[in-house]
Formats: C-alpha cells, sequence, structure tokens
C-alpha cells in the first residue's frame, strides 16, 4: 500500500506528498462532479462529508438518504447499482430495517463512500 509522507511547519502538517498510484485515483474519481477534496481525501485514505451531506442527515436521520441525495441517484437506481431491492432500499433508508453489512458495502460502493460514512 501506498504510503503518503507530510511535511510539517511548527508541528502541523502542511503539505501531503501523494504517491503517483494514488494521485491518479484521485483524478480519475473527480469524474464530471468537481468534488476535489472529497476525490482527494479518499484516494489518501481519509474522508470528508461534504456540508449539506451533514445537514440532511441530521434533518432525515438517514445517511444513506442523504448520500442517495447527494450524489443524484433515484431509489431504483441506487437499489440496481447495489443488487438490492428498492423496497429494501427504502427501508434502511426510513429506518425500519438495518441493513446488513453485505447491502451497506453494495450501497458504499454505489455511492462512492466508505462504509463507515453510511452507519456514522
Amino acid at each position: 500500500m501506498a504510503t503518503v509522507q507530510y511535511i510539517e511547519e511548527d508541528g502541523r502538517r502542511t503539505f501531503a506528498i501523494v504517491p503517483m498510484t494514488l494521485w491518479r485515483r484521485a483524478i480519475a474519481a473527480l469524474g464530471d462532479n468537481g468534488e476535489a477534496a472529497a476525490a482527494l481525501a479518499i484516494a489518501a485514505g481519509g474522508f470528508d462529508v461534504p456540508g449539506d451531506v451533514r445537514i440532511r442527515t441530521a434533518e432525515c436521520g438517514s445517511a444513506v438518504l442523504a448520500w442517495r441525495e447527494y450524489r443524484g441517484f433515484s431509489q431504483t437506481q441506487l437499489a440496481k447499482a447495489a443488487s438490492i431491492s428498492k423496497a429494501y432500499l427504502s427501508q434502511i433508508e426510513t429506518g425500519a430495517r438495518h441493513g446488513s453489512v453485505k447491502s451497506l458495502k453494495a450501497i458504499a460502493v454505489a455511492l462512492n463512500v466508505p462504509l463507515d460514512a453510511l452507519t456514522q
């Protein structure tokens, strides 16, 4: 696994030296949505949750729903991408059911977020 190296000034990390493999993954993750900061954080092994997702999660109580809306998926689209039923996805989003680890991992992959972004 590639390691990110840091340059510190006054005890604070001010620069990161990123191996080309991670840099290429970050650039590829940018796609058309322009989420540069999030893509770079993912490639470096971290993750930044956008403010819109945090606010929506607090409003509705479901990180899955908040991320689905943020990514612009319909329930049908996300269910298909995660290979689960739309009804099951709806139950996860409303809290009627807890998603299995397998299902949540599939949803996370479809949404391009780490699993823990859906379970916090």
